[in-house]
């Protein structure tokens, strides 16, 4: 592979890996002065089950180099041998951490291009050195961060009920530092009570790290139940949460979780609470009150189809609007038939055409829904009849 254009080169190395007996040409293709000709060799090599290529691709791993490009090839090779190769590699860089209080940038690029090349493994001893690895003292610094969390999100994406206890374990260690990730754990394997019970009193202390990466956390993880409807019903079912978070939320006036944690029933604390945010937004342009009238209509929707009239209302009479958001637009559908005069004579007041065609075609679906309840009171007198 010494001769032809670079891309050909590459090509050419992505193939070979198929063929065994062109061990010698990957090998010799690996020490390119080309770094993504040396990545396809690696590949490639990846593939041939031999002592050699094995060898090169460990040797790649322990340099400051090319470790980077031996982590998809390690990720991707099946050989068991090979993966019990980087586990001893493992070990013997996390003894290198506790010989220094602070360990060397290079140590820990090594330790998280070797954690990385771990990634599709499940077999026990590479769960055992995760964990191994997320217990000992010399490696859990603040510079080792970002291997702390891959190796963590390791050991919940592998499913393993014994790797969940340990990270669910975590959240009251290292001062916090992997708490979202306990949490996650948490939500696999314990009823919502107990979830609450644990990690509650956390997000109650609300300016500490550990209050502000959880509610980061469940933010993250409850974007589905902003939706109305089967959307959200289906959310919860997934990932039920105990009924106290909301009211946690409201005391907290974390707006963007009360939203999403309504139920679908009248609620009074969360009601009122949004009925203030909605009043304290008074329908100044700049405010988003679709994720409030969101929550408003999963609780009461005659109460929510008066507030998202009065809100267009404001707007419509200010005369400074150019245009409905789309979750706006998508809550106008929600309105009833007894809205469609209410919209028509709002469209006729609007100053901007755009503002003007949303109303009336909003209208216009509300006047077909009192058609079609018309329709099915007809249809019904007549099966009667």
């Amino acid at each position: 592979m010494a001769e032809g254009a670079a891309e050909l080169q590459v090509a050419a190395a992505s193939i070979l890996g198929d063929y065994e007996d062109q061990e010698a040409a990957l090998l010799e293709a690996s020490r390119s002065r080309r770094k993504e000709l040396r990545e396809a060799a690696l590949l490639a090599l990846s593939r041939i089950p031999s002592t050699k290529a094995a060898d090169r691709l460990m040797e790649c791993l322990a340099s400051e180099k090319d470790a980077p490009l031996a982590v998809e090839p390690l990720r991707l090779s099946q050989d068991p041998a090979l993966t019990a190769r980087v586990l001893s590699h493992a070990e013997g860089l996390l003894a290198e951490f506790g010989g220094a209080e602070k360990p060397e940038a290079g140590l820990i690029a090594r330790m998280a291009a070797t954690v990385s090349s771990l990634g599709t493994k499940r077999e026990g001893d590479v769960l055992s050195f995760l964990q191994k690895l997320l217990a000992s003292p010399h490696f859990m610094k603040r510079e080792t961060g970002e291997i702390q969390e891959e190796a963590a999100g390791l050991l919940l994406e592998s499913g393993d009920p014994q790797a969940l206890g340990f990270v669910e374990s975590l959240h009251g260690e290292w001062n916090h530092r992997l708490i979202s990730f306990a949490l996650r754990a948490a939500l696999r394997r314990l009823p919502p009570e107990a979830v609450y019970e644990r990690y509650a009193p956390y997000v109650q202390e609300k300016k500490t790290a550990a209050a502000k990466e959880l509610l980061q956390t469940i933010r993250r993880l409850t974007t589905g139940l902003s939706r109305i409807g089967d959307g959200a019903r289906e959310a919860r079912e997934a990932q039920p949460w105990d009924d106290r978070w909301l009211p946690l939320f409201i005391r907290l006036d974390e707006e963007e979780l009360v939203c999403r944690f309504v139920p679908e029933a009248p609620e009074p604390e969360a009601a009122a609470y949004v009925l203030a945010k909605l009043d304290e937004q008074g329908g100044r342009r700049g405010n988003n009150p679709a994720p409030l009238l969101t929550a408003l209509f999963r609780m009461d929707e005659a109460l929510a189809s008066e507030r998202l009239l009065h809100v267009i209302e404001q707007r419509t009479l200010a005369g400074s609007w150019w245009y409905i958001e789309y979750d706006l637009q998508r809550l106008l559908q929600e309105l009833p038939a007894s809205s469609a005069d209410r919209l028509e004579r709002l469209a006729g007041q609007a100053k901007n055409e755009g503002i003007r065609r949303a109303l009336e075609e909003a209208a216009l679906v509300a006047r077909n829904k009192e058609h079609g309840s018309k329709g099915e009171a007809d249809k019904g007198e007549g099966i009667e009849s």
